[in-house]
């Protein structure tokens, strides 16, 4: 398996957070912000992946951490920008689910061009994958926001 999933309890402070922290981009649509100023809730998002990250066995430096917003979009297939990988690729990326709206928009695993795994967001969820995997987010196409904290373990 490419992933690994686990599920941390929600905490509605981290959804609150995000909400109240993001700052939207000209276009409106957002995706990713790098958390740069700390605050009760963004170290406690921070230290909570270092613990996760060390229980998975991840060695690392440092954790950058992120917002992430993904609004609603007309249209079928991909969302802007994916299918794609992250960088530095000997990093280690994990997605923790704080709202995933009302038809949560489905995270893929990609092997080759094909579709080798299929991930339903639930609140609380979060998915751990190595910088290097090629995954793709669907559109949301429902009504809500889809919004997550990100963290990324830097060797």
């Amino acid at each position: 398996m490419a992933i690994h999933r686990e599920y941390w309890t929600f905490n509605p402070k981290w959804l609150e957070y995000v909400k109240n922290t993001w700052v939207p981009n000209l276009e409106g649509d957002g995706r990713v912000q790098q958390i740069k100023t700390e605050t009760p809730e963004s170290t406690e998002f921070k230290e909570r992946a270092r613990q996760a990250f060390e229980a998975r066995g991840v060695q690392f430096k440092t954790v950058k951490t992120y917002l992430s917003i993904q609004i609603p979009k007309d249209g079928q297939g991909y969302d802007d920008g994916y299918p794609h990988i992250h960088y530095p690729l000997d990093a280690m990326t994990l997605v923790h689910y704080l709202q995933t709206g009302d038809k949560p928009a489905p995270l893929h695993i990609i092997n080759t061009g094909t579709v080798i795994e299929e991930v339903i967001p639930e609140q609380g969820m979060t998915v751990f994958m190595p910088n290097n995997l090629e995954h793709g987010v669907l559109k949301n196409g429902g009504t809500q926001d889809r919004i997550q904290l990100i963290a990324t373990a830097l060797r």
